[in-house]
């Protein structure tokens, strides 16, 4: 029986096909994807922009936590591109001395956002707030703005004149709701006020119009959006209405208790 004989040669042509695939697979392997883009957080979820209300037992918009994803990674640089109308803290400015031993603060990389207090008041206004991780940089939009508590119960408001005119009648005012009596119980203001109704209704007596309810839109909703199409809207849902003053100013506000801004001189809203 006679012995196959390999040339060396044929024994190079065997092995490097099976030496180059292996290569190839070590190279696919430690190959990466494209780096993430960086952008900012509100609580963890990527977003376009903040909305801050002042803090009224009813909500806790006054403070947010914005952090980041992406990026080359490493320590984040927070500071305020543009406004002062929200401030970056890293600690919770809300904590009061004393029932506190340590002030919260927020995770690593991460910054807690507030409206600014001026004297006893709170600002109101656009902030642009910038974040930056190496050589890449992300910046959000933080909008201040007052807010509106409109009910019939404690710590809520009946009704609400914009202009700071003096009124005889809750009905005479700018926004004003009526409720069932059973509505608010002991603490039940309307029933006092006569601003009782068999549906809760909100009123806005000078005309307006119900917009589709996305809080995210709000700072987009100009005054050019205003119809006089209506003069109440049924208590359900939290509802965009935009409404006029007896003066003529153009109210925007999410009811019946959220964010609100009114028109300046130049009938703009102001941010």
């Amino acid at each position: 029986m006679n012995a196959t004989k390999y040339h060396p040669l044929r024994w190079l042509a065997l092995i490097l096909p099976l030496l180059f695939g292996v290569a190839c697979q070590n190279g696919t392997t430690a190959r990466t994807g494209p780096q993430e883009p960086f952008a900012i957080t509100l609580y963890g979820k990527i977003a376009s922009q903040v909305i801050l209300t002042p803090f009224n037992f009813l909500s806790d918009g006054e403070m947010v936590t914005l952090g980041t994803t992406g990026g080359p990674g490493g320590r984040v640089r927070w500071s305020i591109g543009s406004g002062n109308a929200a401030s970056l803290s890293t600690s919770d400015p809300r904590t009061i001395p004393g029932l506190s031993p340590v002030a919260p603060s927020p995770p690593p990389n991460d910054t807690f956002v507030t409206m600014t207090k001026r004297a006893r008041t709170l600002a109101i206004g656009r902030t642009m707030v910038v974040a930056r991780s190496g050589n890449a940089m992300a910046s959000i939009p933080v909008y201040s703005y007052d807010d509106v508590a409109l009910g019939c119960r404690l710590r809520y408001r009946p009704y609400l004149s914009f202009d700071g005119k003096t009124v005889t009648s809750p009905r005479a005012n700018d926004l004003y709701i009526t409720e069932p009596t059973h509505r608010g119980g002991m603490f039940d203001s309307c029933t006092a006020l006569g601003l009782i109704s068999k549906i809760a209704t909100i009123h806005f007596p000078h005309g307006g119009v119900v917009l589709p309810m996305h809080t995210q839109a709000f700072p987009h909703i100009t005054a050019s959006q205003w119809r006089n199409v209506q003069t109440q809207a049924p208590q359900g849902n939290m509802s965009i209405i935009i409404f006029k003053t007896q003066a003529g100013a153009i109210v925007k506000a999410i009811l019946p208790d959220g964010p609100m801004e009114m028109t300046g001189p130049n009938g703009q809203f102001p941010f």
